[in-house]
């Protein structure tokens, strides 16, 4: 599955990525990928019918495997604050997309309403990084 919130983020990156998997997304105008609805609370919607926002893709994305009843999240690549210089572990967004570091502190605000809610659903296997809210993993632990 590819999920991406933003219009800008589906009509920059379109041609690039594959058909397959599923796409999904919040926004409904955007014809070729599956929409969910979002409501923009704290914490997981328990319904799975809609997500919550929490301002990001990656967030929302957390919303979907849990409204698809996922028992265990693993995330990567959420560092939530600068990898050296980068605002986002693979670097600057290309395509004139937006790189919004002033957001990173209420992200991971959000994110620690998510872990208090669901204690032990969500795991952190990115290296490094500023989110600490949940427990950190060594991804070759969770692969095998």
């Amino acid at each position: 599955m590819i999920y991406g919130c933003d219009a800008a983020f589906w009509t920059a990156y379109r041609a690039e990525l594959p058909a397959a998997p599923e796409r999904w997304t919040i926004n409904p105008m955007l014809s070729w990928v599956q929409w969910i609805d979002s409501r923009n609370e704290p914490g997981l919607s328990d319904n799975p019918d809609y997500i919550h926002q929490g301002g990001n893709s990656g967030y929302q994305a957390v919303g979907l495997a849990h409204a698809w009843g996922a028992d265990r999240i693993v995330l990567l690549g959420y560092d939530m604050g600068y990898a050296g210089t980068h605002s986002h572990f693979h670097g600057a967004h290309a395509h004139g997309l937006p790189n919004p570091p002033q957001d990173m502190a209420r992200w991971r605000e959000r994110f620690a309403v998510v872990a208090r809610q669901h204690p032990g659903l969500v795991v952190n296997a990115t290296r490094g990084g500023l989110l600490g809210c949940f427990e950190r993993v060594q991804l070759i632990n969770v692969l095998q």
